[in-house]
């Protein structure tokens, strides 16, 4: 099964592709890139499934399965990826799923035995943020709703040594780790960006296991309302 996903909830875009095996639950990663730059994902998303797509000899019809990033992030960057997965899915006919982006940031430390909190920077001085725990065989088991808050308030639900990760982390470090002190376990730099690919081999599973989503009905995890619908309270995104 080659699976296509991408992840636009944040500056740092990427997009992978893989190749999974459901007979061994397993695949390896054909291509994936990550770049960050402020520009809208409108201008480099499909460059970026063209360039992986040419470099690896394949057509769009050569993909048998799509997934995507469906946030909490960027409410701008969330539709943009979605929106283009679902028109892809959708026109040919191939199965589709939505990933919180935050669980793919904490993928890469399910096989600690530690709690896990993903943050993404929401501005407004707040993150999007939630906390898994592991069980050290790449199990995650989400022990706090997704949710936008300040550092303020998410300091005071972390009352185990945690593994914190995201651009979330990154804004607001210095803050956490006066607050937090020996609770605070920081990976290196690489761990702080989204990779498609954990969306991508996440995503192989569910649909290999049937669990599929409707691509007209696939919607972005916002969690909280946009300046739009705060200004206007008949406004609801889609």
């Amino acid at each position: 099964m080659r699976v296509l996903a991408a992840d636009t909830s944040t500056n740092c875009g990427s997009v992978a592709i893989v190749d999974f095996d459901p007979s061994i639950n397993s695949g390896i990663l054909l291509a994936e890139s990550l770049v960050t730059k402020r520009e809208t994902h409108n201008r480099r998303l499909m460059v970026k499934i063209d360039e992986l797509l040419k470099e690896l000899g394949f057509s769009i019809k050569d993909i048998d399965a799509f997934a995507v990033g469906v946030g909490p992030g960027s409410f701008t960057g969330l539709r943009i990826g979605i929106t283009t997965f679902k028109t892809i899915a959708w026109s040919l006919k191939k199965p589709i799923k939505g990933v919180p982006s935050l669980f793919a940031l904490a993928c890469p430390f399910a096989y600690t035995s530690h709690y896990v909190c993903p943050m993404i920077d929401a501005r407004k001085k707040e993150v999007y943020w939630t906390l898994f725990k592991c069980n050290g065989h790449n199990g995650l088991e989400q022990i706090f709703p997704y949710s936008v808050d300040s550092p303020q308030t998410v300091v005071k639900k972390i009352d185990h040594p945690t593994v914190f990760c995201g651009d979330g982390w990154v804004q607001y470090k210095e803050y956490f780790w006066e607050s937090l002190n020996d609770r605070v376990l920081e990976p290196s730099p690489e761990f702080h960006a989204i990779r498609s690919s954990h969306i991508a081999f996440f995503a192989a599973r569910c649909i290999a296991d049937g669990d599929e989503d409707d691509p007209v009905k696939l919607i972005p995890l916002y969690v909280r309302a946009s300046e739009a619908e705060i200004n206007n309270p008949d406004i609801k995104l889609p």
